[in-house]
């Protein structure tokens, strides 16, 4: 990490992935865990199947500390491992903080449906120290996955040409020809869902 970006504060406008799935107190912990974004560790991806496991995406402000003290409170009570709530909700409040005050996110994008069934991914960006990490392929899937949750059945975006091989490799063709925007070459991109 460089040391600009370690310095930068967190502003609340910077969303992470999984945003949508905070808990907040009192809120049931049944909900839909997201799992973390990180390229597949076979050993651990095993073991990880054979243990409970739980996770929670939260906003990049001071309440997140709160919310996930008490997130891990309400699942460590759901296993039945009250004994641990203390200290974990510790742990979970100085992580937590720790991340707030120097963490940046280093991925972002969006998607929104064009027309029924049809999904236009856009604003993927990777901060440059991150690229080649495995993120972008990792944020992309993610924006797939949600999207198709919700009804998508193809997915469009409009990918400047540096970056047509990335998204080749994630399945996409290109549709038309090259065009401007904003001074910037792009062509639009489909695949199915």
């Amino acid at each position: 990490m460089t040391p600009h970006r370690a310095a930068s504060p967190v502003k609340t406008e910077v969303m992470s992935v999984g945003h949508e799935w905070v808990l907040s107190a009192g809120e049931p912990t049944g909900m839909r865990y997201t799992s973390p974004l990180r390229p597949p560790v076979p050993m651990l991806d095993e073991l990880a199947a054979s243990q409970p496991s739980a996770t929670c995406g939260l906003w990049p402000v001071a309440e997140s500390v709160k919310t996930g003290r008490d997130f891990t409170r309400a699942v460590l009570s759901d296993w039945g491992l009250m004994d641990l709530a203390d200290t974990a909700g510790l742990v979970v409040s100085e992580l937590v903080t720790n991340a707030l005050r120097h963490g940046v996110p280093a991925g972002a994008g969006r998607f929104v449906f064009v027309e029924p069934g049809v999904a236009r991914i856009g604003r993927m960006a990777v901060v440059d120290d991150a690229r080649g990490s495995g993120i972008g392929t990792a944020l992309l899937r993610f924006l797939e996955d949600e999207a198709r949750e919700r009804g998508a059945k193809r997915f469009t975006l409009n990918a400047q040409v540096s970056a047509r091989g990335f998204y080749e490799k994630a399945g996409y063709q290109a549709i038309g020809p090259v065009f401007d925007d904003a001074g910037i070459p792009h062509v639009r991109m489909d695949r199915p869902a």
